[in-house]
């Protein structure tokens, strides 16, 4: 019989029969509205681009005029796609997120205690003295917008000029007394989220400040995790002050996270440094959500509405990506501590030489109770991946193993081969598997080839008690 072996994160209150886990794949459907996963595919690994020698997080990255800017702790970068970086100076702080906008001739970015402005590859510091502390920043219209710092209000630059601010040129967020923690422009929309609610404005054409209130649209959710809110695929995500990940969706809040992925988000012990970033790639929408003091990485596929795990080594932490752009065609992040910038593909499969593990842990299987003996298991899987030579990857293999009491222990580590380069008929097989009342059942992969799993079949006699 074929089982239920291959679909997305499911994470319980605790070791449960439902708890399942798909860390480092990510399912594919054939049928968005009935969501039939045909196949998992493991995720994209990590190849090293650029190297600031720098034991500092790269703190964000921004493509602008043909170069990429990236921050790395204090420092702000230049770079060209060889790849060369140029240091063009320092900013006041070190680590945290850092937000960029850019307008026709100006890169703006803040970091939550000043705002700079790079021009002609120059840096400077923001010295106009109506510049206020900012909270975050974003562009509409010609007009770059912050967030003043612990208060409701929000400011706008001159036109086209991040170095001019005028003194009565804000407003404060009014619907309800919360400080606003950010504020996000998508689709010519002006969201100000506060740390309860959220008001949308729009530019409205008149008088000396352009930017009005929708009246009749405001949102009962705020947010403590400010960088986790971006604008992507022409959806506004975030995740809320409930701490359940939301999108926007057609004027309407919608929630998009599970029961069991917000267990997990509320059992960190903070989520104010969270932060997330989106990309596409090869037909999938992914919404990459990590978690710094929760050493986790959730990601949301708006291809199949399906949540995976990604990690890096060690293993169950957090996945070593901190930031993304898109620059010269190519997937960048930067690293969270090593001052590293990584390509990132499904080309490659290991993360910049360590190996990446994927993992897949099922269903349970169960018959009322009764136990089940289990003569042989087969798995659908690509197999004549393995690389040229004699070296690591050159004969991969797969590990099962199970567990028989709600996944509070595991039994042995079970092999077998996925095939050498060309071995296409390699079949992965275990037999003489024992009897459960209830079984889950575990893969890994770590070996440093493609990953595809298509399907799962179970040879297995019911007993009658």
């Amino acid at each position: 019989m074929q089982i239920p072996f291959i679909g997305g994160a499911y994470q319980a209150r605790s070791s449960t029969l439902n708890a399942q886990k798909c860390m480092n794949w990510y399912p594919v459907i054939d049928d968005h509205e009935a969501r039939n996963v045909v196949a998992m595919y493991g995720t994209p690994g990590l190849k090293e681009w650029l190297d600031f020698s720098s034991q500092n997080e790269v703190r964000n990255m921004f493509p602008f005029g043909g170069k990429l800017y990236a921050v790395c702790g204090a420092t702000v970068y230049e770079i060209d796609n060889t790849p060369s970086a140029t240091s063009l100076g320092s900013i006041g702080t070190s680590e945290g997120y850092v937000w960029f906008s850019d307008n026709p001739t100006q890169l703006m970015l803040v970091d939550n205690e000043k705002g700079y402005v790079i021009e002609n590859s120059a840096l400077t510091k923001i010295t106009d003295v109506d510049f206020i502390r900012p909270s975050s920043l974003a562009f509409q219209d010609g007009y770059g917008i912050v967030t003043e710092y612990d208060t409701g209000r929000f400011w706008i630059s001159a036109a086209n000029d991040f170095t001019s601010w005028d003194g009565l040129d804000y407003a404060t967020a009014e619907g309800y007394p919360d400080d606003v923690k950010c504020v996000l422009s998508s689709q010519r929309h002006l969201y100000l989220i506060g740390e309860k609610t959220m008001e949308v404005w729009y530019n409205s054409g008149t008088g000396d400040f352009p930017f009005a209130r929708y009246m009749d649209t405001y949102f009962e959710n705020g947010t403590n995790s400010p960088a986790t809110w971006i604008s992507f695929e022409n959806t506004v995500f975030g995740l809320d002050h409930n701490n359940q990940v939301v999108v926007l969706d057609g004027g309407a809040i919608r929630k998009i996270s599970t029961h069991h992925i917000e267990y997990a988000i509320n059992g960190y012990a903070d989520v104010t440094d969270a932060r997330a970033y989106g990309y596409v790639d090869e037909g999938h929408s992914f919404y990459v959500l990590h978690f710094p003091t929760g050493n986790a990485t959730w990601v949301y596929d708006l291809a199949t509405n399906f949540w995976h795990e990604r990690s890096s080594w060690p293993y169950d932490s957090r996945h070593r990506s901190n930031c993304y752009a898109k620059f010269d065609g190519k997937h960048l992040v930067g690293d969270y501590e090593n001052g590293k910038i990584y390509e990132m593909s499904l080309n490659y499969y290991d993360d910049d030489g360590v190996d990446m593990r994927s993992v897949r842990r099922a269903q349970a299987i169960h018959s009322d109770r009764k136990k089940i003996f289990y003569h042989e298991l087969e798995l659908d899987m690509e197999s004549g991946v393995g690389l040229r030579g004699s070296g690591a990857g050159s004969d991969p293999q797969t590990v099962l193993r199970w567990s028989d009491d709600n996944c509070m222990t595991w039994g042995n580590e079970h092999w077998a081969d996925i095939g050498k380069l060309g071995e296409y008929k390699t079949r992965l097989r275990w037999k003489k598997l024992g009897s459960s009342r209830n079984r889950v059942f575990e893969l890994m992969v770590s070996d440093k080839v493609k990953r595809t799993l298509v399907n799962a079949h179970l040879r297995a006699t019911v007993g009658l008690s």
